[in-house]
């Protein structure tokens, strides 16, 4: 479901950028706002039983440390499963040409969500370790240009994938371990 989904947003993004549909979103924060204070760069804690805002949990400099490159304000997910997930994602700030670079990242309310017999034998890369998130975490792989890992951590599933648009994405392997260690601590 999430590959579909991913799949969807993915055309989306290309469909809008190819026909000049976007532009610059409403004002929803502060951020927007001419003269308003700066809201925290990220929120370090959440509500227990609350899904965290997906997308204050990294700010622009951490997200574009994990892509490797300058990054857009994130934007929330496509909503696939409801209140049952929060989503965000942080596209390339560099729009030279059509090819997508982006981060995918989600919270779930459930480790239930996603779990590792979701995913074929080959998206599977292996197991790793997560700081913070005693739970089971392994990587995974979708096409030749995605990377991402899966990880449980409080008693909820976290997916973040990487879609590179230059190079091997494995190479962005530590810099999505770090990530959600990173994250990790702030839910």
């Amino acid at each position: 479901m999430r590959k579909l989904a991913a799949g969807v947003a993915a055309g989306l993004i290309v469909l809008a950028a190819a026909t000049g549909c976007g532009g610059d979103p409403a004002p929803s924060s502060t951020r927007d706002t001419p003269g308003a204070a700066a809201p925290p760069a990220v929120r370090t804690t959440v509500a227990q039983g609350d899904l965290p805002d997906a997308c204050a949990l990294l700010s622009l400099e951490e997200a574009g440390a994990l892509l490797g490159k300058a990054v857009k304000p994130p934007q929330p997910a496509l909503d696939v499963i409801g209140a049952d997930e929060a989503g965000c994602d942080w596209q390339k700030a560099d729009e030279d040409n059509f090819r997508l670079a982006l981060i995918q990242f989600s919270v779930y309310r459930s480790e239930r969500y996603l779990p590792r017999d979701a995913y074929k034998p080959g998206e599977i890369i292996g197991d790793v370790t997560i700081a913070g998130a005693p739970g089971t975490a392994f990587l995974t792989r979708s096409g030749k240009t995605t990377v991402g890992v899966n990880y449980a951590v409080k008693g909820r599933r976290v997916t973040i994938d990487v879609t590179v648009d230059d190079g091997d994405p494995t190479a962005r392997v530590d810099a999505i371990t770090k990530t959600a260690a990173l994250v990790a601590t702030r839910l």
